[in-house]
């Protein structure tokens, strides 16, 4: 399961990172290379937001020759953004944490794709499917709980009420 945060007004940005094994089903004969499309779907709400990937970091694990079979990367590292402002998909940034797109499961999907597309079914292939959970973040607390205090006056009444 990915973990994700979601960017709070003070914070109005925060930075999310997805680790996958992707190389596997990437067709590098495509002449469009590798710029991965995320699709999150809330499975409360059931709305879909598309973004392209802000970055996509794979040479820190195939020693910068990550084309070929020989040297392929064990993962993938994709950096998205959640803000708080404005989205931005073709950028890599989207709001989350609202009504529309709450706090909790999402399911996800990445696509293979080809640069400054949101559109899924003009994306080269589909990559990978799983889910993602979006927590508030640091200074986003989803709840805010106060302790009971017990100083209730009248603790002790019985009310009787006439049925008719």
């Amino acid at each position: 399961m990915i973990q994700a945060l979601s960017a709070s007004p003070q914070d109005q940005s925060v930075v999310n990172y997805i680790y996958v094994n992707l190389y596997d089903n990437v067709d590098f004969t495509s002449s469009v290379g590798f710029n991965p499309l995320l699709g999150m779907t809330s499975q409360q709400t059931g709305k879909t937001k598309y973004l392209q990937v802000w970055k996509v970091d794979d040479a820190i694990t195939c020693g910068g020759n990550c084309y070929d079979n020989e040297h392929s990367p064990r993962y993938t590292k994709l950096t998205w953004l959640a803000n708080q402002v404005t989205d931005t998909p073709t950028a890599g940034g989207v709001i989350l944490g609202t009504k529309d797109f709450p706090y909790g499961f999402y399911d996800i999907t990445i696509y293979q794709n080809i640069y400054f597309n949101i559109d899924p079914s003009l994306a080269i292939k589909k990559l990978y499917t799983g889910i993602l959970n979006l927590r508030p973040g640091n200074l986003n607390p989803a709840v805010k709980y106060t302790e009971y205090s017990t100083n209730d006056t009248d603790t002790d009444s019985v009310y009787i009420t006439n049925k008719s």
